[in-house]
């Protein structure tokens, strides 16, 4: 269970970090970055299986824990994309326009970390080593 919470913690962080990356929040420095960068290198590497360490996740499970990352910066984008479409669009009244700006800002840009968060902890606590 103690490597499960390690699991969470790196998770947490990797998602964190995108989050703050994304939103240009300013709460990352360039070198906590790159070390975490590095890090996540590390990790990916001995789950390749060259290591063959009995402790560690599966490659193709860890693989599934990880592409929510990647779907992460997708919606990431398809959110900016909606927001940018709809603050241009005439054919919304501005308090519609407003209401849905701000929906789609919290969805997309702060809810769905959360949600994927909480996904990929299930991902994690369901892994049977």
């Amino acid at each position: 269970m103690f490597i499960k919470l390690i699991y969470i913690l790196f998770i947490a962080t990797a998602d964190f970090l995108l989050y703050s990356v994304l939103n240009k929040t300013g709460k990352v420095s360039p070198k906590l970055l790159w070390s975490f960068v590095v890090i996540f290198l590390l990790v990916l590497l001995l789950h390749t299986g060259l290591f063959n360490l009995a402790f560690l996740m599966s490659f193709g499970h860890f693989l599934l824990v990880i592409q929510f990352l990647v779907e992460l910066i997708i919606f990431h984008m398809v959110g900016k994309y909606y927001i940018k479409r709809t603050q241009t669009s005439t054919r919304l009244s501005p308090e519609v326009a407003n209401f849905s700006i701000k929906m789609a800002s919290f969805i997309f840009l702060k809810g769905i970390y959360i949600l994927l968060f909480i996904v990929q902890c299930i991902f994690i606590i369901a892994n049977t080593n």
